[in-house]
């Protein structure tokens, strides 16, 4: 089987859950091919040259936080069909460009459709015809859509009138090899300059939707050290917690340790011992599911996957972000090394070697039919 993977921007060295999809159906004997931009979205810079699949980049420019590529237009149009084009995220160029072209080709198209309850319906002439001609019709053109979780499937259907049988529900997933190693966490927190202190874990880019400003004022009064890796992608929102955690005297509490490559990221995760998600809205929220696989309790407010991963006092706690304070002010008394153990096996049912070849059989089903 060959698959053609269409995305405005591919970074291999990401942990996103692009690769684990692009590489991880390469390692099931297929043909993986990815067409993309040189433009870079994502805050980690790609390294082609440890790619499992070949990547062939088509020069480009940033619009509206989106990749545009035209020259690979052209590449579509002529090239022999692959038995799937895969493409990802609603609303891209790359996801808009496949739909377009897609009555012209015939080929099985499969789309990623990323959506949040959070984001609103588009309202107004302008908001309307933006979503009809860039998103919904773009996308409707697909064989099959895979989203995270049943309630993206809702808010797809209610907004676009899509066939429900059209929607897989397919999660992201979690290299669990990558944790399961013996470690020393008090020699990690050395080699990172954490003090020996109950560790708080968050990890996340800075932008205004994670709130972490909530954390931060949960931790005033406690005992505890925050620890934050991310990207610093909002630079105006970075500088307010700077100066929120010299307005709370909480300088010796909190580190922000910038962006870091995933290999290096679990090593993080490992050496805390909670992790605590504040945003008020997420797709999934991977990250949720990477401490799990560290074993991890988790706090989090109700976004992406919670309700799916979070089972309520056995792994963790779905809370309101006014209630952080007070769950954080007791997690101590709690049995963490329970509650990590839960979070690590059921971490295992989201493990890709298990998600893969899920994939793998929609995409059979679909050149069957």
């Amino acid at each position: 089987m060959k698959i053609l993977h269409v995305l405005d921007d591919y970074s291999n060295r990401s942990g996103h859950s692009t690769v684990y999809i692009i590489e991880g159906i390469k390692q099931l004997g297929h043909e993986a091919e990815v067409y993309t931009s040189n433009v870079r979205l994502s805050a980690l810079e790609p390294d082609d040259s440890k790619s499992l699949v070949k990547i062939t980049r088509f020069k480009g420019i940033k619009i509206f936080k989106k990749a545009f590529f035209p020259g690979v237009i052209p590449k579509i149009l002529f090239m022999t069909n692959p038995d799937i084009v895969h493409t990802y995220v609603m609303g891209y160029f790359s996801t808009f460009l496949t739909g377009y072209l897609k009555p012209l080709k015939k080929y099985n198209l499969v789309v990623f459709a990323d959506i949040d309850r959070d984001v609103k319906p588009h309202k107004g002439i302008l908001g309307k015809m933006y979503f009809n001609f860039f998103l919904k019709w773009p996308i409707k053109q697909a064989d099959l859509i895979h989203v995270f979780t049943s309630e993206q499937k809702t808010i797809l259907v209610d907004r676009t009138g899509i066939d429900p049988n059209k929607i897989f529900v397919w999660p992201s997933g979690v290299d669990t090899s990558k944790f399961a190693r013996n470690f020393d966490k008090n020699k990690l927190r050395k080699s990172f300059g954490m003090p020996n202190k109950f560790i708080i874990l968050n990890v996340s880019s800075i932008v205004r939707k994670r709130r972490l400003e909530l954390i931060l004022e949960a931790i005033k009064d406690l005992d505890v050290y925050f620890v934050h890796v991310g990207a610093e992608v909002d630079k105006d929102y970075y500088r307010y917690l700077l100066n929120k955690v010299d307005e709370l005297g909480i300088n010796d509490k909190v580190k922000f340790f910038g962006k870091k490559y995933f290999d290096e990221l679990v090593d993080f995760y490992l050496a805390s011992d909670i992790f605590v998600l504040s945003s008020s809205n997420e797709s999934f929220g991977i990250p949720m599911l990477e401490a799990m696989a560290a074993g991890l309790p988790i706090i989090t407010t109700d976004v992406g996957a919670a309700r799916d991963l979070i089972e309520e006092g056995k792994n963790g706690f779905i809370v309101d972000a006014e209630d952080l304070n007070k769950i954080l002010s007791r997690v101590k008394k709690l049995n963490l090394k329970e509650m990590g153990n839960v979070s690590k096996e059921k971490s295992k049912d989201y493990d890709w070697n298990i998600l893969i070849p899920r994939l793998e059989a929609k995409y059979y089903e679909l050149i069957r039919k």
